[in-house]
């Protein structure tokens, strides 16, 4: 009985362990979402959803743009603000009460008036982005950690404000994960997963 509830227990570490590392954001490099123009108030020449099933532009207008030299990775990136303004937004299935670190790629061609980023209703970055030029290596990395998600469903956002109509906002690589509430050491999992796999064995002969 000791063995079988050690193997139990250290398989649901393992498991726990793996599923806190899994980004919960959809599409979140734009790779299925639809090239081209996309506006949140002019939606039937130019829909308001990306066509991934997951983002859809809630202000203003974004572009999906499918060229390799100006995503992060990947095939495509979004422009957030090909018209001065933009901004999307995707519910995520979240748990409440639960602590997620939100990461993002950004990268602008022109300093930028306002660039924010809204989870649950709650804006939790908001900073004019840089002039870092455009292109794969451009691109400059964004983290907000230990987001609280007030449901099972919060809305995560993007809001951009260029402040020039020239002016280019690429987002890409979007990704929110779950916070694990004590991570073991890498050493420690290789013993615990060195334990369940004889104690599972030992389990089994002694029952046959």
């Amino acid at each position: 009985m000791r063995i079988s509830t050690l193997a139990a227990c250290g398989l649901c570490v393992l498991a726990a362990s793996a599923a806190h590392a899994q980004n919960i954001v959809v599409d979140p490099g734009f790779e299925s979402a639809t090239p081209g123009l996309h506006e949140a108030s002019n939606p039937a020449p130019f829909p308001a959803a990306l066509g991934d099933g997951a983002w859809t532009t809630t202000l203003g207008g974004v572009s999906v743009v499918n060229a390799t030299v100006l995503a992060h990775s990947g095939s495509n990136s979004l422009d957030i603000s090909p018209g001065n303004i933009g901004g999307i937004s995707q519910t995520l299935v979240t748990v409440p009460g639960h602590a997620y670190d939100l990461s993002f790629f950004a990268e602008a061609n022109f300093v930028t008036n306002a660039f924010s980023a809204s989870f649950g209703g709650n804006v939790v970055f908001a900073q004019a982005l840089p002039r870092t030029g455009l292109g794969t290596a451009r691109y400059l990395q964004y983290t907000v950690p230990n987001l609280v998600a007030p449901s099972s469903s919060t809305v995560l956002t993007f809001n951009a404000n260029s402040g020039n109509e020239n002016a280019d906002i690429f987002l890409d690589d979007v990704s929110v994960v779950a916070r694990a509430a004590a991570v073991p050491e890498p050493g420690s999992l290789a013993l615990l997963a060195g334990l369940v796999v004889p104690a599972t064995l030992l389990l089994r002969r002694r029952r046959a």
